[in-house]
């Protein structure tokens, strides 16, 4: 019964350990966006040994196209098992453009595994910059977001280095014991000062010939990290770079130890020259000597040349040194120091219609961003920060070296400016990293209070209003008009016709003025 309950138990174990992965990174990434396929486990790399990664990733979304920018290997961990970068690796996709469910490959080339690499598995982090299309379902307009950072683990083996055993040293030959009483033996071999002697080619020590003795097991030095002061080195700046050499080997230690720094030439949009510079002349460093298995720092001020483009440089060390035997050795290490340029850039003169406002009332600000760096700026956004003010946002997206943005924006006053209406407006941008930063200007624009509204200016504002309406001519107040005066006529003529009835029945009846006078 034991035994069948293990077997079930290292069943079960198998099918969690092929289900689990699928399940556990089905939704890793930018909101799950981006997915490795499968398996997380690159499989085993040894010790000192040079090695290629392929990595697939995948569309994890229903209908959201993706565009993948760049693919790294993140050095986020003092367990990175690879040299080639302490940065670091830099992948290739083989597609960038990936359609809803399909996959790219991320190939990283000659990867070398650090020699002191213990027998572990290490998890790595797969880094991949993308932007994807989102539609509004609301408006079916599409919108691409740029920068996106998805964090993709993964898992590798190391194996260490097998030991390599101490060469057993040769033994030295010891003379034939022929001597008796002093007598040379029928060999006729002589042994003088440690040198043997068969047959009279030399005698004594002269002309004897020592074997010369292997190297060897090779002492290993690795760059096992380096640090820069300031942590962030910017172009023109001068920083101190600090080295941290260590000597691997378990049996010997090495000194007399020259390392020379072969800065890189710039690249493309650069001048032709040495991207970093030693401050005191010199690119060489010497270690005294370094014991078994440990560590030694050194330290060199360096001068960054003002217009590096904003990228890791390598740089190549040259090493030279001796074990404790004095048998030489060289060797070639590489690193890569990120440069960065400082983000720089101006605004035009801010314009602001109308310069007052009252409650309520919009007013439209404008004016220009210039990128005068050599850096990227990504999602520039501009907020007018005041609180007499709302809805004073705007948009400007990326602006690349030299490029100009444009803002205009609408601001609603919502209460009466307490001071002389100056407004702050606050630019934030990210650069490459994702970091944020921001720049400050100004502009003026006064709130003032809404006016009062009372009954009387109610009742003016009615008054002109149909006097509005008159002067217009509405044919109702015409056709009123017209009845007033139709009826006035009427009332005119019967008015008359009534006394003129009275004035004719008075003559028949008192007689005419005229009779009297007859």
């Amino acid at each position: 019964m034991k035994k069948r309950a293990g077997w079930m138990a290292a069943l079960i174990c198998l099918i969690l350990t092929a289900i689990i992965p699928a399940a556990v990174f089905a939704g890793e990434g930018e909101q799950g966006y981006l997915t490795i396929p499968g398996s997380h486990k690159l499989g085993a790399c040894r010790a000192g040994e040079e090695l290629s990664l392929e990595i697939p990733v995948k569309n994890n979304s229903k209908d959201n196209p993706i565009t993948i920018s760049s693919v790294s290997l993140k050095n986020n961990t003092e367990n990175y098992p690879f040299i080639n970068d302490t940065t670091g690796a830099v992948g290739k996709a083989d597609k960038q453009e990936l359609k809803p469910g399909e996959e790219s490959r991320i190939s990283f080339e000659k990867l070398t595994t650090r020699p002191d690499v213990e027998d572990r598995a290490v998890t790595l982090s797969l880094e991949v910059i993308f932007g994807v299309t989102v539609t509004d379902e609301a408006t079916q307009e599409t919108v691409t977001h740029e920068n996106q950072r998805a964090l993709l683990p993964l898992q590798i083996d190391t194996i260490a280095a097998e030991e390599e055993e101490e060469p057993e040293p040769t033994p030295t030959e010891e003379p034939v014991d022929d001597f008796q009483d002093g007598g040379i033996g029928d060999a006729g071999g002589s042994y003088d000062a440690g040198f043997y002697s068969d047959g009279g080619d030399y005698a004594g020590g002269d002309g004897g010939e020592e074997k010369e003795e292997g190297k060897g097991s090779t002492p290993r030095v690795i760059i096992e990290g380096f640090t820069t002061d300031p942590g962030a080195v910017n172009a023109g700046d001068t920083f101190k770079l600090t080295l941290k050499v260590r000597n691997t080997s378990k049996k010997t230690a090495v000194g007399n130890m020259v390392l020379t720094l072969q800065t890189p030439q710039a690249g493309e949009g650069e001048t032709v020259a040495e991207a970093f510079l030693p401050v005191e002349g010199s690119n060489t460093l010497y270690i005294e000597n370094i014991p078994k298995n440990s560590t030694k720092e050194v330290s060199i001020s360096m001068s960054a040349r003002a217009d590096l483009v904003q990228k890791p440089y390598p740089v190549e060390l040259a090493l030279k040194y001796e074990d404790e035997n004095a048998n030489p050795f060289e060797g070639t290490l590489n690193i890569s120091i990120p440069v960065r340029q400082k983000a720089r850039f101006d605004v035009s003169r801010v314009q602001v219609m109308p310069e007052a406002v009252a409650v309520g009332e919009e007013a439209n600000i404008t004016f220009e961003i210039y990128n005068l760096g050599k850096t990227k700026l990504y999602n520039v956004s501009v907020k007018a920060e005041d609180p007499s003010l709302v809805n004073g946002e705007a948009f400007v997206g990326n602006l690349d070296a030299g490029a100009t943005g444009s803002v205009d924006m609408m601001a609603q006053g919502a209460a009466e400016s307490t001071g002389d209406g100056t407004v702050k407006l606050v630019v934030t941008y990210e650069d490459q990293d994702g970091n944020q930063g921001t720049f400050e200007t100004s502009c003026s624009l006064m709130v003032m209070a809404a006016p009062a509204v009372d009954d009387d200016m109610m009742f003016d504002e009615t008054f002109v209003e149909m006097e509005e309406e008159e002067k217009k001519g509405n044919p109702l107040i015409w056709l009123a008009v017209g009845a007033v005066v139709c009826a006035g006529v009427a009332a005119a003529v019967l008015v008359r016709r009534k006394r003129r009835k009275e004035e004719n029945w008075a003559n028949e009846i008192l007689g005419s003025d005229k009779d009297e006078f007859k």
